[in-house]
C-alpha cells in the first residue's frame, strides 16, 4: 500500500476585514494485493494451485473557497461568509485470477501461466459533489447571538433531475448569566439558552444506483444435443430516475449551565427531527424481475432528550476525581409510507412504529405434558414451541398471527465516565448502558435448536424431566422455520464496562536525563465486562 496525502492553502487579505481563503486537498491510495497457494496447501486442498492479483487505486480531491467579512460597531459584531466546495472521488480496480499455474515459482507475478478457470475483472466508480454556502453571524453586547446559514448541495449519485438540494438553518442564543439580574449570583458560572431550526440532507447511496444494474449468471443451452454452459446477464437492480435527497428538519431547544466555578457543568437538549423522502432499499415483488430497489420511501419522526453533566468531585493537589454523565432518550416512529398505506409487511415498516421494528410470531413458552391435547389441535406435541394464537382461530399462520414484537431502538442510553488521578497515577473507568431494545439472535433461534447431526449450542432445552419454557426438545428433524425464528427475539438490554485504563506518568526528573518531555505507561481493558 502506498498513500499520499497533501493539502495547500492560500489566504488573501483583500482589504481590511475582508479575507479570501482557498484550500486544495489531495488523497491518493494505491493497493496491490497478490495471493498464491500451491496444490498441497489448505487453499489448494490437493486439487490445484491458485493465484490472483489485484490493483486498486482511490483518488480523492477537494477544492474549497471562502470569502469572509467582519466588522464591529459599538456593541454590534457582524461576520459574513460565502463559499463553495468541490469534491471528487475515483476508485479503479483490476483483478486477474485462476487455477493450475504452470510453475509455482511464478507465484502471482505471471497470471498468463494459469491454465484453468481464468477470470479477469475491472471496475471504475466516480462520484462528485458541489456545494455553495453562506453564513451570517451576529452578536450584540456579548449576550445575544444569531447564526443564519444557507447551503445548496449537488450530488452525482442521485437521479439526474433531483441532484440538488437547498438546506437552510437558523440558531439563536442568549447568555443569560451576562444579564444584570444574574451577574451577581456567585454560584452561577454559566447559563446560556439556545434555540435552533435547520434542514440537512443525506445522499448516502452508492454510485449508479439510480441507473439500475446487471447481474452475471450461468445458464445452459444445447448445441448438437449437448448441454453447454455460458454466462448471461439479468437486471439485478431496478433503476429509479426520481431518487432524490433525504431531508431532515430539526428543531432544538437547549441550555448550557455551570455552577460553583464550573465544578458542575453540562447541557440539556430537547429536540424533534422530521425526516422525509428516506433513502432506503425496499423489497419488491419477485414478479417484477427484481428483488430490491432504492427509493425515497416515506417519513419518520424522532423526539428526544440529551443530557450531559460534568462534575469535579475532588480537585486537590495530589488527588482529583472527575465524572461525566450522559443520558439519551429517543422516540422514533414512521409517520408516512410512500404508497400511502399504514404498513409494508415485506420490509417490516409500520406507521406509528420504529423503522427497526421486529414483526413475527409470539413465543409464549413450550408445550408441556399436561397440554398434549391442546397442542394436538395445532398439530404440535409436548416439548415444541408454543406460539400465541392471536386471532384465536385454532391455527397458527404468518398471515394472521404475526404481530409487532418490539424495536431495536432502546428506551434510553446512559454513559458514566470516571477519571481518578493520584500524583503520577491515573485511572479511567467508562461504563455504558442500553436499556429496552429487542434484538433478533441467530444463536437463540436456529443456532439453539438440536436436530440430527447438529448438536446446537448449550441451552436449557425441554425434556420430560426438565419441563422448561425456554427452549424446545431435541428432535431428529423440524422444518417450521417461522416458529424457530420466534425463538430468536430477545431482550437486548445490557450494561458494559467499555474501558478500564490504568496509567503512570514517569517523573520528569527521571525522563529529563534522556531528553524526553513526557513518558506515560498504561494498560487497558476494552469491552471486558458485559452484564
Amino acid at each position: 500500500t502506498s498513500h499520499l496525502v497533501g493539502n495547500v492553502g492560500a489566504t488573501w487579505n483583500i482589504i481590511k476585514d475582508l479575507t479570501m481563503t482557498s484550500t486544495f486537498g489531495f488523497d491518493k491510495k494505491d493497493i496491490r494485493t497478490g495471493h498464491f497457494a500451491d496444490t498441497y496447501t489448505l487453499d489448494g486442498a490437493g486439487n490445484y494451485s491458485l493465484a490472483d492479483a489485484t490493483n486498486h487505486s482511490d483518488v480523492n480531491w477537494s477544492w474549497e473557497n471562502t470569502l469572509a467579512y467582519s466588522f464591529t460597531l459599538g456593541k454590534h459584531n457582524l461576520s459574513l461568509m460565502a463559499g463553495n466546495a468541490l469534491y471528487k472521488n475515483v476508485a479503479e480496480e483490476y483483478k486477474g485470477a485462476g487455477h493450475n499455474l504452470i510453475s509455482s515459482t511464478m507465484l502471482f507475478y505471471n497470471l498468463g501461466g494459469l491454465q484453468d478457470s481464468q477470470q479477469i475483472s475491472s471496475s471504475y466508480v466516480q462520484t462528485t459533489m458541489a456545494s455553495f454556502f453562506g453564513r451570517i453571524n451576529y452578536k450584540f453586547n456579548e449576550k445575544y447571538l444569531m447564526t443564519v446559514t444557507l447551503r445548496q448541495d449537488g450530488s452525482s449519485v442521485l437521479a439526474k433531475d433531483h441532484q440538488w438540494g437547498v438546506f437552510p438553518s437558523v440558531a439563536l442564543a442568549w447568555r443569560m448569566n451576562e444579564e444584570n439580574f444574574l451577574k451577581n449570583v456567585e454560584q452561577l458560572s454559566n447559563l446560556k439558552l439556545r434555540l435552533s431550526y435547520g434542514i440537512s440532507g443525506n445522499s448516502a447511496v452508492s454510485a449508479y444506483q439510480t441507473q439500475g444494474g446487471l447481474g452475471k449468471t450461468m445458464y445452459a443451452y444445447l448445441i448438437n444435443n449437448t448441454e453447454n454452459g455460458a454466462y448471461g446477464y439479468y437486471p439485478a437492480l431496478t433503476p429509479n430516475y426520481n431518487l432524490g435527497w433525504e431531508k431532515t428538519a430539526t428543531a432544538n431547544i437547549g441550555i448550557d449551565f455551570g455552577f460553583f466555578n464550573n465544578r458542575i457543568s453540562g447541557s440539556l437538549d430537547i429536540y424533534q427531527q422530521k425526516t422525509s423522502d428516506l433513502l432506503m432499499q425496499k423489497k419488491v415483488p419477485s414478479s417484477t424481475g427484481y428483488s430490491l430497489a432504492w427509493d425515497n420511501v416515506g417519513k419518520t419522526e424522532n423526539k428526544g432528550v440529551e443530557l450531559v453533566i460534568n462534575t469535579q468531585n475532588f480537585n486537590q493537589k495530589d488527588f482529583s476525581w472527575n465524572t461525566d454523565y450522559t443520558f439519551t432518550l429517543n422516540r422514533e416512529k414512521i409517520t408516512e409510507l410512500a404508497d400511502g398505506t399504514d404498513r409494508d409487511i415485506s420490509n417490516g415498516w409500520f406507521v406509528g412504529h420504529s423503522i427497526k421494528t421486529h414483526y413475527g410470531l409470539e413465543k409464549i413458552g413450550i408445550w408441556q405434558l399436561d397440554e398434549a391435547a391442546e397442542a394436538a389441535k395445532y398439530g404440535e406435541k409436548p416439548g415444541r414451541i408454543k406460539i400465541k394464537d392471536q386471532n384465536k382461530d385454532g391455527s397458527i399462520d404468518n398471515d394472521n398471527d404475526r404481530i409487532i414484537l418490539g424495536s431495536e431502538t432502546p428506551d434510553f442510553v446512559m454513559g458514566l465516565n470516571n477519571t481518578f488521578k493520584y500524583k503520577n497515577f491515573d485511572l479511567r473507568v467508562f461504563m455504558y448502558w442500553r436499556q429496552g431494545q429487542m434484538l433478533h439472535s441467530e444463536a437463540n433461534g436456529y443456532g439453539s435448536y438440536r436436530i440430527q447431526g447438529d448438536p446446537g449450542i448449550k441451552v436449557n432445552y425441554w425434556t420430560p424431566e426438565n419441563p422448561t419454557n425456554e427452549f424446545p426438545r431435541p428432535e431428529k428433524s423440524y422444518s417450521d422455520s417461522s416458529k424457530l425464528d420466534a425463538l430468536g427475539y430477545v431482550d437486548g438490554s445490557y450494561l458494559k464496562i467499555k474501558e478500564i485504563t490504568l496509567g503512570y506518568q514517569l517523573p520528569k526528573s527521571w525522563i529529563g536525563k534522556i531528553h524526553a518531555s513526557n513518558i506515560r505507561i498504561y494498560c487497558s481493558l476494552k469491552n471486558f465486562f458485559t452484564f
